[in-house]
């Protein structure tokens, strides 16, 4: 246990370091939009929600190649890894304009869903400025899949430390224009300031940068490069099977966030900033469990691959384990220090004081949606992802979501309600899939 606990670390920490870095990148809309005030922060706020809800439903579209490629290196047969590689470029091929059709019309039904007229508008406006970000996105997942498979990590962690030194001064540049040079001490440049829109094209220009950088690494990663790039049916639809209870399962999870932040808006637009405080920072402790969670895949897919019973249960216990035990500590933070936190992001003190005690909620239950992540790597790595998306549709959408519209409107705790409903739903989905990966791993995996 504690050798597989080491190779867990040595593989999840530049995971997690991508993704802490990914999320950062709207953490640093969030923080620059909420200078200028809460009706543009809550805007972002619903923006990023819905475009991540799409986003997200991509990555794990593609990611029906993960198993495959895991799977494929452990019985050692590279060039079937690389051959699936290519199988998930054609998937984003084929999904990004369809994808980001249906994510543009989305924001057209904030108005329509009670959202105020303006607030409405400008996620509107800060959405269509994302949207060239959804190929990229996609493509990243893939090449990731499959660096990650042959445990190459860094490039994704220099893919992403060059793009958020250069989110901070573009997104403070195209926010504010001139007055935010000035207001810095340097001269104007003649930029208008553009507001959200500006923090929407600063995210889509740095997310091509960071895709660069791992296509780079991609190319020279996995031996013999000669293996035919043409899409091969079989291998796609069992991609394509794989892959899309992977897509549903996460749009559904964030679907589920970003429904909770469209009930916000029904209550206020100071609710509705708080709430993309909390979210923001609940985030940025969640990147680690799914970088753990990516490490669990490529662990278990590689002894599943071998034909090893033993280490596929080992590497999925050891996964439990660190998620866990990262997730309480992050629950100690939150609970202890909710207002300094909250200050990271926004300045306004009524919305400081109105994440409190969301916070407080979300430190809760920091532990069960690290497991949750967890789990469902450690099955993804299994080839068993169809379980995943029912769990989280009967935990999320028949409890969560009620209790959560009951504890807000019928008994008239507001947005706290909507947290305690999050909570419920999370902790349920993360026993289910727990008792599932002990299931599974008490008898003989078979390869997908």
């Amino acid at each position: 246990m504690r050798r597989e606990l080491r190779e867990l670390i040595r593989l999840a920490g530049p995971i997690a370091a991508a993704h802490v870095g990914f999320i950062l990148l709207g953490a640093v809309d969030t923080a620059v939009v909420g200078r200028i005030g809460e009706t543009e922060l809550g805007a972002v706020g619903l923006g990023n929600a819905v475009f991540f809800a799409f986003a997200l439903f991509g990555m794990g579209a593609v990611l029906g190649v993960d198993p495959l490629i895991t799977q494929a290196l452990g019985a050692g047969q590279p060039r079937r890894a690389r051959v699936v590689m290519w199988q998930g470029v054609w998937l984003v091929a084929a999904l990004s304009l369809p994808l980001m059709l249906v994510t543009s019309l989305t924001t057209t039904l904030l108005e329509s869903c009670g959202i105020e007229p303006v607030t409405a508008q400008q996620a509107s406006a800060y959405v269509n400025a994302r949207l060239a970000a959804l190929p990229p996105i996609m493509l990243f997942a893939v090449l990731r899949a499959y660096l990650q498979a042959h445990t190459v990590t860094r490039p994704m962690v220099v893919g992403t430390v060059v793009a958020n030194l250069l989110n901070l001064p573009l997104d403070w540049l195209l926010v504010f224009g001139d007055r935010g040079l000035e207001r810095i001490g340097l001269p104007a440049l003649g930029m208008p300031a553009l507001g959200v829109v500006g923090a929407g094209l600063t995210s889509t220009i740095v997310t091509y940068v960071q895709v660069v950088v791992v296509i780079v690494a991609a190319r020279t990663t996995g031996g013999d490069q000669l293996v035919s790039r043409a899409p091969v049916k079989p291998l796609l639809a069992k991609a394509v099977r794989l892959g899309w209870p992977i897509g549903l399962q996460r749009f559904a999870e964030m679907g589920l966030f970003s429904l909770t932040g469209v009930l916000m808006g029904t209550i206020g637009t100071v609710a509705v900033a708080a709430h993309q405080v909390a979210m923001t920072l609940a985030s940025a402790t969640f990147m680690v469990p799914l970088g753990i969670s990516a490490a669990a895949a490529v662990r278990v897919g590689r002894a599943v691959g071998a034909g090893d019973q033993h280490g596929a249960r080992q590497a999925g216990l050891a996964s439990v384990a660190l998620g866990g035990s990262f997730m309480a500590v992050c629950a100690v933070l939150l609970m202890a220090f909710p207002r300094p936190l909250a200050a990271v992001l926004t300045d306004q003190p009524q919305i400081i004081e109105a994440a409190r005690p969301l916070l407080m909620v979300a430190a809760l239950f920091q532990i069960s949606d690290g497991l949750q992540s967890v789990a469902s790597g450690i099955l993804r790595g299994m080839g068993d992802t169809k379980w995943m998306l029912g769990v989280n549709l009967a935990g999320h959408y028949a409890i969560g979501m009620p209790l959560g519209i009951l504890l807000a409107f019928a008994v008239g705790i507001g947005a706290v309600g909507l947290w305690w409903g999050l909570c419920a739903g999370l902790t349920t989905v993360a026993v289910a899939l727990l008792l599932r990966f002990q299931f599974l791993s008490a008898r003989p995996v078979e390869r997908v």
